[in-house]
């Protein structure tokens, strides 16, 4: 099998500790053979990202962009396909949909096959206030999406959710993605 070049992006936090390393590199494997493409972790650093209120200048910025590649680097690393790294960097205000169009604008300039996103699946008035990176992915990307829990028994895959307003776009669309999903 030879991989293809359009990578599948994996936007993953650094500082997420709620995967387990071993676990993300069973699946990593099993998704880059599957679709037969290259992973390429991305993080989209900004003061969203990181939760943070405080000042965050380009002088901040260019002392935390090190210590996240950092971050990354180890992570991939400790996968078997040590994966590349990318950062996103928003130096400007940034929001939950900036970030999202960020890294979706990024997905479509490398022409990833597909991306894939960690859930954490916060309730309540977490989720309200925080919002949900993948939920918004999931409203406006056009490239096939991938949402895994930290918590997801990767084995095989069974069964596959496919959004749809039942619009001609939308079965045209499944009808496009059926070979890749027999995978």
């Amino acid at each position: 099998m030879t991989q293809n070049t359009q990578p599948i992006l994996w936007a993953l936090d650094p500082f997420d500790t709620t995967f387990d390393t071993p676990k993300l590199s069973q699946m990593t494997e099993a998704l880059s053979a599957s679709l037969d493409a290259p992973i390429e972790i991305v993080y989209v650093l900004s003061r969203k990202s990181l939760n943070w209120t405080g000042e965050f200048s380009k002088g901040w910025l260019r002392d935390y962009q090190p210590k996240t590649k950092e971050a990354l680097e180890k992570i991939a690393n400790e996968l078997k396909l040590h994966p590349a790294v990318t950062i996103l960097s928003m130096p400007n205000k940034s929001n939950l949909a900036a970030d999202v169009k960020k890294l979706l604008d990024y997905a479509k300039k490398v022409k990833a096959k597909a991306i894939v996103v960690n859930t954490h699946k916060r309730k309540g008035l977490e989720r309200w206030y925080l919002g949900s990176f993948a939920e918004t992915a999931l409203m406006h990307t056009k490239i096939p999406l991938i949402m895994l829990s930290p918590n997801a028994h990767w084995e095989k895959i069974k069964r596959i959710l496919i959004p749809t307003d039942f619009s001609t776009e939308s079965f045209k669309a499944l009808k496009k993605m059926t070979p890749e999903l027999k995978k």
